[in-house]
């Protein structure tokens, strides 16, 4: 058929049939598409246009492909606001780390739905990479919003009205995108960029949320930790050359109770900083071996780079012992010459405590467990523990002995004289009381700072307090103790007969009054109300520890206090 065709055509040309411009075109077009030529001869006027119904079917099928995943998107986006907007949301928070992670993902989706929607504008017919961005882009949007509303929950009110106004903004230009993709007039000009500046703003608040710390690069963590862990050792040292100096001035400027005193202190202070020196010791060592056992063909640089937050806990760790070695030699130096207050030292020997012991927990989170160098640590922190107790100990004593204790004597005082001291007395415990609650306070949230800056959750700050302060108020401005009821004057004790029945004891809990049974006292039976009294002691603390037991065990207490045993169903 072909080659008859051909023949056909050589003929007409050969006739003068057909025009030259046209033999031209023709035969140009047979020459480079033979087989093209002669298919269209050989089709009929029905098959293209059913060529063309099913072309056109298949444009219709991508294009309601992508309506159905762009309404699927603009609902996933829409019940990401309406969470925002839900009142139980409220008590959800989120980390600033976790937002800048879900903020960079959203970044990469909003990059791949562009090359997306670039890709079915060239070829309609093929809608697969713009659906599978949309899937995408739906779901990192969606997250960034709800994450960003979480952290704005905990954030700082300017910051957190920031970012809640930002991540609207992102939903709103969201949908106004999706919305132009529904429309084959709007489609061509539907433009993502709008959506990546939004969230653009959205990761740069959550940078700025990010707890400030000092900026090191990876590579320079493997020299930081050596740099901290000799700094650490160089302050150790110079306390200890402090301390002596110390020593020797007050020997040479104190006598008698003062300068015994403060040798103890001195003492103890010299042994704890010794003990120290030891553990950095220890840690050191157990570095090492944490390095050379795990970094394999890596260098020791490229090994603390690879563990960055296990090698900055070891660098901020170092750092705090440092400092707290300082702050220890200072606050002894203040009380050696009267200047200072012993408890800032038994404060210092507690900071110090602490310190070590984030000393050992980041140098141990990577040991092996049947490491000797690590039995050694763990016997160094022990010893610094115990060092640390014999600096409180040996502050308190001395101040029992240095400070001046007034005798109580009230015999020479009237009536009137009594009555002006004890109200006077009371004014000044309810101020002190006023004043420790008010500290307490402030003390919480020092805390609560610190943790926020240190990237510690709230909820797990929130669970600390609570366990470490269980009687703390729960309210930010505390209520004022009511005044004490003033007791009556003292009386001549009225001693009743061995025959002569009265109530040994009388008890108030709440309205509920809980009146003994009348009983004879006797000298004799003193040692029945010691075992009652330690177990309604017990009792009465075991509401802290929540045993369920507690409060019906007083009650039985209180009825019958002869016969009653101490049974917890804990």
């Amino acid at each position: 058929m072909r080659k008859c065709l051909e023949m056909q055509w050589e003929s007409f040309a050969a006739c003068n049939l057909i025009r030259h411009d046209r033999f031209s075109v023709k035969s140009k077009c047979f020459t480079t598409h033979p087989n093209s030529f002669f298919s269209r001869l050989e089709r009929s006027p029905v098959d293209l246009g059913h060529e063309e119904q099913l072309q056109q079917k298949l444009l219709d099928e991508q294009f309601a492909l992508l309506q159905g995943t762009v309404t699927e998107a603009a609902i996933i986006i829409q019940d990401a606001v309406a969470k925002v907007d839900d009142p139980l949301h409220i008590r959800c928070t989120s980390s600033p780390d976790y937002l800048v992670s879900r903020a960079e993902a959203a970044l990469s989706s909003v990059a791949k739905m562009q090359a997306g929607h670039s890709h079915y504008l060239k070829n309609m017919e093929d809608a697969g990479p713009l659906l599978r961005a949309l899937t995408q882009f739906s779901h990192l949007t969606a997250d960034t919003i709800i994450n960003g509303s979480a952290t704005a929950h905990t954030a700082p009110v300017d910051l957190g009205d920031r970012l809640m106004e930002n991540c609207r903004a992102c939903a709103t230009q969201s949908l106004k995108f999706l919305q132009d993709l529904k429309s084959k007039v709007s489609i061509k000009g539907a433009d993502p960029a709008s959506v990546r500046v939004v969230i653009q703003k959205v990761l740069q608040i959550a940078q700025d949320l990010r707890p400030k710390g000092v900026d090191v690069g990876r590579e320079e963590l493997g020299d930081m930790v050596d740099k901290e862990m000799a700094a650490t050792s160089a302050a150790i040292e110079e306390a200890v050359r402090r301390i002596d100096e110390m020593m020797n001035q007050a020997r040479r400027d104190t006598e008698g109770v003062k300068l015994e005193v403060n040798e103890r202190i001195l003492n103890s202070c010299t042994d704890l900083m010794k003990a120290i020196h030891l553990l950095v010791l220890a840690s050191t060592d157990l570095q090492k071996e944490i390095v050379e056992s795990g970094r394999g063909a890596a260098t020791v640089k490229e090994f603390y780079a690879r563990n960055s937050r296990w090698t900055e806990g070891l660098i901020s760790a170092a750092k705090a012992v440092g400092w707290g070695a300082t702050q220890m030699v200072d606050s002894a130096d203040k009380v050696v010459l009267h200047m200072g207050k012993y408890e800032e030292l038994i404060v210092c020997s507690h900071e110090i405590a602490a310190s070590t012991a984030q000393l050992v927990a980041a140098s141990k989170v990577k040991a092996d467990r049947g490491s000797k160098k690590l039995l050694g640590l763990q016997h160094a922190s022990r010893y610094v523990n115990e060092m640390a107790a014999n600096v409180v100990a040996s502050t308190k004593t001395g101040q029992e002995q240095i400070e001046e204790k007034d005798t109580m004597d009230f015999s020479g005082m009237s009536l009137i004289k009594l009555r002006k001291e004890e109200m006077e007395s009371q004014v000044k415990v309810l101020e002190l009381e006023s004043m420790l609650e008010n500290e307490r306070i402030r003390l919480g949230e020092l805390r609560k700072k610190h943790y926020e800056i240190a990237g510690v959750p709230l909820e797990q700050l929130g669970q600390d307090d609570s366990a470490l302060s269980p009687t703390f108020p729960s309210s930010p401005k505390p209520s004022k103790p009511t005044l004490m009821k003033k007791p009556a004057l003292a009386q001549k004790p009225n001693i009743p007969a061995k025959n002569m029945s009265s109530d040994v004891l009388g008890l108030s809990l709440g309205n509920a009054d809980f009146q003994l049974p009348p009983k004879i006292f006797y000298g004799v039976e003193i040692w029945r109300l010691a075992r009652p009294l330690q177990d309604l002691e017990m009792l009465l603390t075991k509401p802290l520890l929540r045993c369920p037991g507690g409060v019906f065990g007083i009650i039985v207490m209180l009825k019958d206090p002869a016969t009653f045993h101490l049974q917890c169903p804990c």
